[in-house]
């Protein structure tokens, strides 16, 4: 019995090292760490934010979901810059969000981390750079379809998962019985993005995003302070480099 504790904490102390062995910032091609320095963040918002691929198509004044948005209960994950989705199809209303253009901070989350439930609390014992890395790995992403009368509080959008180059038609996730939703709140200066299983059976995990940029690029203060909170003096980190084009 001692032999197989010894065994089962030798194991643990190897994946908690890795995890943490794996946490540096991203190179980019020029050699340079991909980070975003903790007092830089602001300046950050106001010079790159909503700058992203999508925010030079021809339509982009139509696109349902704009601006950019802190996660809570997720963990590292910081937020996303929503003109960074992808696939715009207008007369569809679906478009893609990659895993992989999120923005994440270098550490543990110093607050609203994650629900006592899991995968949220998962999350919470991941640092930023592991998070990213494993999103890279899995490549993940997710496939939203927008109502087509756009959205009023409390009315969702329905989401699908894709993982390991699998279509979104295969619908991993709906096949072991889950449904993802993303749910209009307080006019969307926050949305919710449910997981529930066997239709509306059961929540199985939750977490928030709220609005950091509106789309004229005004900063809410409000949750920048608890953006500011969260990250307690961490760095950030990124992967994708449309996120940080020049690097400076």
């Amino acid at each position: 019995m001692k032999h197989c504790l010894s065994i089962l904490v030798l194991v643990l102390a190897l994946l908690v090292g890795a995890v943490y062995y794996t946490n540096d910032p991203f190179i980019d091609a020029l050699g340079k760490p991909m980070i975003i320095k903790n007092a830089d963040v602001r300046t950050y918002l106001a010079k790159h934010a909503l700058k992203g691929p999508l925010s030079k198509h021809p339509e982009f004044k139509d696109f349902p979901l704009k601006g950019v948005y802190m996660f809570t209960n997720l963990g590292s994950v910081g937020w996303a810059d929503f003109s960074h989705l992808q696939n715009w199809d207008s007369s569809a209303g679906t478009f893609d969000w990659a895993m992989t253009s999120l923005v994440v901070q270098s550490g543990l989350a110093r607050a609203y981390a994650a629900l006592m439930a899991i995968p949220t609390i998962a999350m919470a014992l991941m640092p930023g750079g592991f998070t990213l890395r494993l999103f890279r790995a899995l490549n993940y992403s997710n496939r939203f379809e927008w109502p087509s009368g756009g959205m009023r509080d409390g009315e969702r959008a329905k989401v699908t998962a894709s993982m390991a180059g699998g279509s979104y038609e295969f619908d991993f996730e709906g096949k072991m019985g889950f449904t993802q939703w993303f749910i209009q709140r307080d006019g969307g200066r926050m949305y919710e993005r449910d997981t529930t299983w066997l239709g509306d059976y059961m929540q199985f995990h939750d977490y928030k995003l709220l609005r950091l940029v509106d789309e004229s690029g005004t900063i809410d203060e409000e949750h920048f302070r608890m953006f500011m909170k969260k990250i307690g003096g961490q760095d950030l980190y990124y992967l994708d480099p449309l996120l940080f084009p020049k690097n400076n």
